[in-house]
């Protein structure tokens, strides 16, 4: 028997898993190396009381057939859970996908984590000693940082998420940074949002404050006129912040030249940028009309601000920034070191799949149906504590105090919300 301590003992590297299911580990003691089968595994700290919520005899039959193909070079990476009777357990490392298989139906987690972070030895407890060797850039897109969430359903709170998540991916990673589509890995976070994963030797390298700066761009951090025309040099034409504001920009100004009325302008203002239009200006030793440059995209007008086109600058600006921005959780990005949640593992919240999604098809991806696990399609006894409702797999679910049989994956998530107890399964 095995004993993993929350205090620093002996490191060990899960490494395989021999034909009655122990597993097989390697531990590194006094700078020697030793193979060893353990017959169990025991993490301290993890109990042997009751599950209060029920979830974990539904997430046994999950995990009894979970299959894991994700991630890369696993044996570089840090495997961490937060097991039904215990707190976090981190340090873990295995050489093999089979490997992680076995130890997950040993250990039934309620929530599953690894590094984005490849080590050279993640198994030891301390940073400076797992020896970094780089990691993916990620970003959290969540519920917790969507203006108004509080007050939205939880089918709102994911299609909200999802417009931010699009704009990301379009706008940002394939747009303003470039990245290839082949390099972004897109998952649905079990939650109430979604991880995009960026897996490329053009970011394994950077450093928290190239991330951070990434994370600044995309949520348009510090965005304003003055620093809009000092980096107007540095933007993509073609997309992201200057090409958004541009077409803002070129806009208002085709619909002042058409004589539309702008609420937000008043008439002397108004009146100053009409007389201004039609006024030609020197540029480059010629002259050009300011009405062609100002009704027409490209970098030139910005160079030839008056004091009124400035003022409207500024509204476009802020406009477009609160139009466009994609909330995500800065601290996850910039983080080198951080764990996410592991491909195909449930969420212990909500009992929905980490589950994959193709970046091509993520506009008819529909987590309340797509992520529910086939094994959840069964019948459960429910005792709910309070009142909620959720609508999965098209049929709405409603509860309140009693117990009741309702789908097991609704039962699932009104336990993982903390609305009461999962029973008991019915075949």
């Amino acid at each position: 028997m095995l004993l993993w301590p929350d205090s620093y003992v002996i490191p060990v590297k899960i490494v395989a898993i021999n034909a009655n299911e122990n597993i097989i580990a390697v531990i590194f003691f006094n700078g020697v190396v030793n193979t060893i089968i353990v017959y169990d595994i025991i993490f301290i700290g993890m109990t042997k009381t009751e599950d209060p919520t029920g979830l974990k005899q539904l997430f046994s039959i999950y995990y009894e057939k979970f299959r894991s193909h994700e991630p890369d070079e696993i044996s570089k990476r840090e495997i961490g859970f937060i097991p039904f009777d215990g707190t976090m357990k981190r340090h873990v490392a295995v050489e093999t996908h089979t490997a992680m298989e076995s130890l997950v139906r040993k250990i039934i987690p309620r929530h599953l984590y690894y590094s984005s972070t490849y080590y050279r030895k993640p198994w030891e407890r301390k940073m400076e000693q797992k020896e970094w060797l780089g990691a993916e850039l990620i970003f959290d897109l969540d519920a917790d940082h969507i203006e108004g969430a509080q007050k939205m359903q939880y089918e709102e709170i994911l299609e909200k998420v999802k417009e931010h998540t699009m704009r990301l991916i379009s706008e940002f990673l394939t747009g303003s940074l470039g990245f290839d589509r082949k390099e972004i890995k897109l998952y649905f976070s079990g939650g109430r949002g979604y991880h995009v994963h960026i897996v490329s030797e053009k970011v394994y390298e950077l450093g928290s404050d190239a991330r951070r700066e990434i994370s600044n761009l995309v949520r348009g951090e510090g965005l304003n006129r003055k620093d809009f025309i000092q980096n107007i040099g540095n933007y993509r034409r073609q997309s992201g912040w200057f090409y958004l504001i541009d077409e803002r920009f070129t806009e208002v100004y085709r619909k002042l030249a058409n004589d539309e009325h702008l609420e937000w302008l008043s008439e002397e203002d108004r009146a100053k940028v009409m007389e201004a239009l039609h006024k030609s200006v020197s540029f480059n030793g010629k002259l050009r009309s300011r009405l062609e440059l100002f009704t027409s995209t490209g970098r030139t007008k910005f160079s030839l601000l008056g004091d009124i086109d400035e003022k409207i600058l500024d509204m476009c600006v802020e406009e477009v920034r609160k139009a466009h921005a994609c909330e995500i959780d800065e601290p996850v990005t910039t983080d080198v070191h951080r764990l996410i949640r592991y491909p195909l593992s449930l969420h212990g919240k909500s009992g929905m799949m980490v589950l994959p999604i193709e970046v091509q098809k993520f506009d008819k991806f529909e987590p309340l149906n797509d992520a529910i696990p086939d094994c959840f399609n069964l019948k459960a006894k429910f005792r709910a504590s309070r009142k909620m409702r959720v609508r999965m797999r098209d049929e709405e679910v409603n509860i309140q105090p009693g117990e009741f049989i309702i789908p097991a994956y609704a039962a699932a998530f009104f336990a993982g919300m903390g609305a009461g107890q999962l029973i008991s399964i019915i075949n």
